[in-house]
């Protein structure tokens, strides 16, 4: 019975034995896995431990109520950091966080640790790199400044601006003791360029130190932000193109006149008051003197405005005065000449006088006289009978032949008749006086201006078709000589 009982223990005592064998085998494989695992993770991403170069900007936090803390910014900081070979590559600034805590930062200056959160937990940071920043911590103070408007750019030519008027005179700042108490004024900027109308802007509003300076601290507060500033833009002055009148004075010489005026350029642009400018028209020049004048006369002159008006360019202009002769009409009687009748044919008819009406410079018209016209009728090879043939005119270059009154004359060419012998009577002789020659009037002329009204060819005048200085000279016909009457006389035989 005992040794049945001790083979039942001895039973039990092998199970548990095996059973806590087997227990231990299976840990020592799990062990074995997990470290053949971990053996070859490791190989292929191993840590790594660096200076990580981004720079982390440093954030305040826990600003106590009432405080501020003066400067623009805490500065960054860099950090040492473990983590395997792909963390490191996947690495970027949103991952981390740096941050002073000041709740319980003393006032004024003061090093502050400083903290970095990360949001990757196989970044393991090793340091902080500066560990600590100097901090100032001020209490807020708030003032009142008043306001300056600073009023930029420029209107465009010919307006004006007038004084700003900000829509309050004074803002209040609020900023650390020491900052605050340099700001002294704040400036509302506004800016007009090119603009012709009063301006109504919000203008953004800059705090300054008594040099005028910015007061560039993220810490100061403006209230309010913004300011509406009014600046009145008035129109001054202004400009219009105008045209250039010439004066001109005096008279041209006797027989010429002005034909035509140029000016070089032919506008001008002037400046003045609106109101002024609206009633300007037209420029003029000085006065040009053309008295006496028989060319054209070329000059320069300044350009004369009327009273508050200027030129956006004074400078002279060119003026030419064109001065050519009058040009006019003359009516001339003239008889003309049978030429080219055969050696055994005659006229039978003497040929009228004509009236010839010439167009040339009434100067050289006045000095023309009949006898320097050439008048012909040509009767070349023709026989006995009545032929209308047209009158020709022959003349100097300068004139031309306007009309001729009338253009054909009758001219009758008769063969002349055979004389017969006659018996001589018993001379009686009578003595008859020889009449002296009548003069023929030569020239009966009759002058007209062009454009003026032509003449009537027995009015002998001239008219021209500008003012001459002189009045012209009428011409008349020549008055012939009284002719006698004939006289016989019969002589008595002698005793």
């Amino acid at each position: 019975m005992q040794s049945q009982v001790i083979d039942e223990g001895l039973t039990r005592f092998g199970k548990s034995f095996l059973s806590h064998i087997d227990g231990l085998r299976l840990l020592l494989a799990l062990f074995l896995s997990v470290s053949l695992w971990i053996i070859v993770t490791n190989g292929r991403n191993p840590d790594r431990t660096d200076l990580w170069q981004q720079p982390i900007p440093i954030e305040k936090q826990g600003v106590p109520g009432g405080y501020a803390v003066v400067g623009q910014s805490l500065g960054t900081v860099k950090l040492r950091i473990a983590a395997p070979e792909q963390t490191w590559q996947r690495l970027s600034l949103t991952g981390f966080r740096a941050y002073v805590d000041l709740s319980s930062a003393p006032v004024g200056l003061s090093n502050v640790p400083v903290k970095v959160d990360k949001s990757d937990a196989n970044v393991n940071i090793q340091e902080i790199l500066p560990p600590t920043v100097p901090v100032r911590l001020e209490k807020l103070e708030s003032k009142t400044v008043p306001v300056r408007v600073n009023v930029q750019g420029a209107v465009p030519f010919g307006f004006q601006s007038g004084k700003a008027v900000p829509s309050q005179e004074t803002v209040t700042v609020t900023g650390p003791t020491s900052v605050a108490a340099n700001v002294v004024s704040v400036d509302a900027i506004v800016r007009i360029d090119g603009k012709n109308t009063t301006q109504m802007v919000n203008a953004h509003l800059v705090p300054k130190n008594s040099q005028g300076g910015d007061v560039p601290d993220p810490e100061v507060s403006i209230s309010p932000q913004t300011l509406e500033v009014t600046v009145p833009i008035e129109q001054q002055i202004t400009y219009k193109p105008v045209p250039i009148v010439v004066q001109s004075k005096g008279s041209t010489a006797d027989g010429y006149q002005v034909t035509g005026v140029t000016v070089d350029p032919t506008t001008t642009t002037v400046l003045g008051s609106p109101t002024l400018l609206g009633n300007v028209a037209n420029v003029q020049t000085e006065v040009v003197d053309i008295q006496g004048a028989s060319a054209d006369v070329i000059r320069a002159a300044n350009v004369v405005t009327p009273k508050g008006v200027s030129l956006l360019q004074d400078i002279p202009v060119q003026v030419r005065i064109t001065i050519a002769p009058v040009q006019g009409t003359a009516t001339f009687l003239v008889t003309p000449r049978l030429l080219g009748v055969s050696a055994n044919l005659r006229s039978t008819t003497a040929i009228p006088p004509v009236s010839v009406t010439l167009q040339g410079a009434v100067s050289r018209l006045r000095t023309l006289e009949a006898k320097n016209i050439g008048a012909t009728v040509d009767a070349t090879g023709l026989g006995p009978g009545s032929y209308d043939l047209a009158v020709s005119i022959q003349l100097a270059t300068e004139f031309t032949t306007a009309r001729v009154d009338p253009a054909r004359v009758t001219v009758v060419l008769l063969v002349p008749p055979t004389p017969t012998s006659t018996p001589t009577p018993t001379p009686v002789p009578t003595f008859t006086s020889v009449p002296t020659a009548t003069p023929t009037s030569t020239r009966v002329p009759t002058m007209t201006a062009t454009p003026a009204v032509s003449a009537s060819a027995t009015t002998g005048t001239l008219s021209t078709a500008g003012p001459l200085a002189a009045s012209p000279p009428t011409a008349l016909p020549q008055t012939p000589a009284s002719r006698p009457s004939p006289a016989t006389e019969t002589a008595r035989p002698t005793a």
